[in-house]
């Protein structure tokens, strides 16, 4: 990761705070894609949201899975489903919709985000999915997320540089609470 890139500050801030790690061999590959469980456990911890597992019912989350808690935590306060009722989807890539719709469920942020924008900013707002429209709009209005060439590029899969970002941006938002 060098110094002059886009997300250069906010991996570092994002590493000083315990939240992102790279390999163990120093390095970090920003543009890897972020899986649905990771990026579950970056905003728990960024959001300081205590681990409290509830009883599982995803048949592909296992006991001895690291991501376990995380995602029963997540269910157990609403900030997630599954792909199905028994399924989380572990494994799988998050895409640009899904990483706010979890993100706007925070308790912290769900009562302070506001009204949505009345109207989609992006050229791509038909590619939103219905379930996540509000919640692009109030990430986007509250300075979470931003587009490219204002599009919104939602069935995106999210990168590590992304993903930190996005994350950076969350407690950039929280501190101001």
């Amino acid at each position: 990761v060098g110094e002059d890139e886009w997300y250069y500050d906010a991996i570092i801030k994002l590493t000083e705070k315990g939240i992102v790690s790279g390999d163990g061999t120093g390095k970090f590959y920003p543009e890897n894609d972020v899986l649905r469980e990771e990026f579950l456990k970056m905003m728990l911890v960024a959001a300081n949201i205590e681990l409290d597992e509830t009883e599982n019912t995803f048949t592909d989350v296992k006991d001895t899975d690291w991501f376990k808690q995380y995602v029963l935590t997540g269910r157990k306060i609403r900030v997630v489903n599954g792909i199905s009722d028994e399924e989380f989807g572990i494994g799988m890539k998050i895409t640009r919709q899904d990483m706010v719709v979890m993100i706007s469920r925070l308790p912290c942020v769900k009562n302070n985000s506001g009204e949505a924008l009345e109207t989609v900013e992006f050229n791509d707002n038909n590619m939103i999915s219905d379930y996540a429209v509000e919640a692009v709009m109030k990430m986007r209005k509250i300075g979470l997320v931003n587009g490219y060439d204002n599009f919104y590029r939602p069935l995106d899969t999210v990168t590590r540089a992304e993903a930190a970002t996005v994350i950076s941006n969350l407690l950039e938002i929280l501190s101001k609470e």
